[in-house]
C-alpha cells in the first residue's frame, strides 16, 4: 500500500493498494475505511501496474512517484524460477482517483518482455531497494539483495543500475554477497556527487 499524507499533519490525502480489499475488510484490527474521509485511487493500467512487495517511495516531482516492487506477494511468486523484481513509476491524476504506469526497469529482460519469461529471468530482490534520478533520462536502481537461490542463507549481492528513460540499462555494477542474519542484503544504495566534500577540481 501506497498512503499520501497532507503536509499539514490533519490526516490521510488518499491511499494506493493493489489489493483493494484491505479497504473492505471488517476486521477491526485490519480495517481501514471506518470513518473513510479520503479516496481510494486505482490503476489506471490493471494488474501489470499494480506493485507487490513496495519499498521506498519517492518524489521528485508534483503528481509523481517511484518506488522498488519486490514482487514477494506477486501472483504465482513461489520460488527463485517464478519470482521477479523491478523499479516502477507512476502519474497521479487527482481528478480520476487513479494512477498511471509511466516507467518500469527490469532486468535483463525488461519490460513487455512477457510475464513467464520475466518470471524466469529477470532478477528477483528479496527485500529493499532504491530508485533515484540521476538526470532528466537517467534512474539509478539498486536492487540490494538478489535472491540467488532458494533459501539461500549465504548473503545476498546488490545490484546497481544506470536506466534510461525506456527503463533499459546503460551501466550495472555488481557488489558482493552481504553476510546476513536477515534477508534484506545492504538494502539501499543512492547517488552522491561527494563522499566527504570533495570535488572534480584540483586539489579535490
Amino acid at each position: 500500500m501506497v498512503v499520501s499524507f497532507k503536509n499539514d499533519g490533519s490526516g490521510i490525502q488518499w491511499a494506493l493498494a493493489s489489493d483493494a480489499s484491505v479497504f473492505a475488510s471488517s476486521d477491526a484490527a485490519s480495517s481501514v475505511s471506518t470513518n473513510r474521509t479520503y479516496p481510494i485511487y486505482t490503476f489506471r493500467d490493471g494488474d501489470r501496474a499494480k506493485f507487490w512487495e513496495p519499498h521506498a517511495v519517492v518524489s521528485w516531482q508534483a503528481d509523481e512517484f517511484y518506488l522498488i516492487d519486490d514482487g514477494k506477494s506477486r501472483t504465482n511468486c513461489t520460488s527463485i524460477e517464478t519470482c521477479y523484481s523491478r523499479a516502477v513509476g507512476y502519474k497521479i491524476d487527482h481528478n480520476k482517483d487513479e494512477v498511471k504506469l509511466i516507467w518500469e526497469f527490469e532486468y535483463p529482460l525488461g519490460p513487455n518482455s512477457g510475464a513467464t519469461a520475466e518470471e524466469a529471468a529477470d532478477l528477483f530482490n528479496f527485500d529493499g531497494g532504491y530508485v533515484s534520478k540521476l538526470g532528466e533520462n537517467s534512474y539509478l536502481v539498486a536492487l540490494t539483495a538478489i535472491q540467488l537461490a532458494d533459501d539461500d542463507e549465504e548473503g545476498h549481492p546488490a545490484y546497481v543500475f544506470e536506466a534510461d528513460a525506456n527503463g533499459k540499462a546503460r551501466t550495472k555494477i555488481r557488489f558482493p554477497r552481504t553476510p546476513i542474519s536477515h534477508k534484506s542484503g545492504s538494502y539501499r544504495a543512492e547517488a552522491t556527487s561527494t563522499v566527504f566534500g570533495e570535488t572534480r577540481n584540483a586539489p579535490w
